[in-house]
């Protein structure tokens, strides 16, 4: 039962982080959107947020609720922790990139995104200038995997006694 207490949590601080990412989305457009702060988009982002973390934390989803005999074995648990970190890496990465992309489409960037990256020179030519204007964006990246590490120790699983 600790073990699922342990996921929920580590899945809580997924939506925190991506939560987060939505407030400095906002924070770095909010002289694009009109009127007061969009409470609407927070609520229908938390629907987003519940499929991109199903998506991204599939495998961490699927081998913590897995029920196997070695869920306690040491390179298990660091397998399930790499795959958190790589689906929660993944994620803010993509969140952060929406903070620069966003004021040129008016979008968030979605699939078509990648389509645009993959035809054309474009993406060799704006990547420097992407680098130059959201340099911080690098730190935000470091800091938020800092803080999903210390978070996803504190919410370590704890064995029951025998």
């Amino acid at each position: 039962m600790t073990n699922y207490v342990s996921f929920l949590k580590k899945i809580g601080l997924a939506f925190g982080i991506y939560t987060f990412c939505r407030l400095i989305f906002y924070a770095f457009n909010f002289n694009l959107f009109q009127g007061s702060f969009p409470f609407d988009a927070f609520f229908f982002g938390i629907r987003f947020d519940y499929v991109a973390i199903s998506y991204f934390f599939l495998p961490f989803i699927f081998l913590s609720i897995l029920p196997t005999p070695f869920n306690e074995n040491k390179f298990y648990k660091f397998i399930v922790k790499l795959f958190f970190h790589i689906g929660n890496t993944f994620g803010i990465i993509l969140n952060l990139i929406d903070v620069g992309y966003y004021p040129f489409s008016l979008r968030r960037s979605t699939a078509d995104l990648f389509q645009f990256l993959s035809t054309g020179n474009d993406f060799g030519n704006m990547l420097p200038t992407y680098v130059k204007y959201y340099w911080f964006l690098f730190f935000i990246l470091i800091g938020l995997i800092v803080i999903s590490e210390i978070f996803y120790r504190k919410f370590k699983n704890q064995t029951t006694p025998k």
